[in-house]
């Protein structure tokens, strides 16, 4: 694996498992600046991201007269901040449709429980932001452009469907959630139910609060691809967590 590829996946991850971001615009009534706020975002199955924003903001009467846009993404949890990982995706957003919003407002609420009081507002609803160029900065010496086509995953074969392996795991295989949780990322879970499928990965969340995204070692586009990455994640954990028997 090269290293462009390899930032490539890197830089997914990193907006997979970030849950906030400035979003910057072209500011209409201050004619020529750059208008920069923050949101909270989730992925599609791609990885475009996902924002729920009110017509009353700013920025969004500013995407309504420019849909040209960036969203920035840091790695959290760094002292400093010039070392830590960081992306810039731009492109444009465009507001989804209404036959779209349902599916994706049951996901975006799971992630962020608290947003979905706005929608007794009436006047939130869902832009997509449609990747056109990918920056990403790994740390020293790591810095690229990197092909949107490579960044971009093409849908699954099972896109659609993934709610009955969702629904199974939750149900069936709660002490194996335990596990990838605590294994790849070190931490303890009371309560643990899997959230978000992608082909890339999936995002665990724990204790009704934390969530964390799970990267698999390739994409899956198969059905049947999902069982053997989870099987194996959960095999890893076991054996690196289970005392051996003497």
């Amino acid at each position: 694996m090269n290293r462009k590829t390899k930032a490539t996946t890197a830089a997914r991850n990193l907006l997979r498992s970030q849950e906030k971001a400035l979003l910057s615009t072209h500011s209409y009534s201050k004619t020529g600046y750059p208008f920069g706020s923050v949101t909270t975002y989730m992925t599609d199955h791609q990885g475009h991201p996902i924002i729920y924003i009110s017509y009353l903001a700013q920025h969004t009467k500013n995407i309504q007269q420019n849909p040209q846009m960036s969203l920035l993404v840091n790695q959290d949890h760094t002292d400093d901040i010039n070392a830590g990982a960081r992306l810039t995706l731009l492109g444009r957003a465009e507001r989804v449709s209404s036959d779209e919003s349902a599916a994706l407002a049951a996901k975006f609420f799971l992630k962020f429980p608290e947003s979905q009081q706005y929608q007794d507002t009436h006047d939130f609803e869902f832009y997509r932001i449609r990747v056109e160029y990918v920056r990403y900065i790994g740390g020293f010496g790591q810095i690229f452009w990197l092909d949107v086509n490579q960044f971009i995953l093409p849908q699954p074969d099972w896109l659609g469907h993934e709610q009955a392996a969702i629904d199974h795991m939750n149900e069936d295989h709660q002490d194996a959630m335990k596990f990838i949780c605590s294994y790849y990322r070190n931490f303890e879970a009371d309560h643990i139910r899997m959230t978000h499928l992608y082909a890339d990965g999936c995002v665990l969340q724990a204790n009704e609060q934390h969530n964390h995204f799970l990267p698999f070692p390739a994409p899956v586009m198969q059905a049947q691809d999902i069982r053997i990455q989870l099987v194996q994640m959960t095999q890893q954990a076991r054996a690196k967590l289970t005392p051996a028997a003497v």
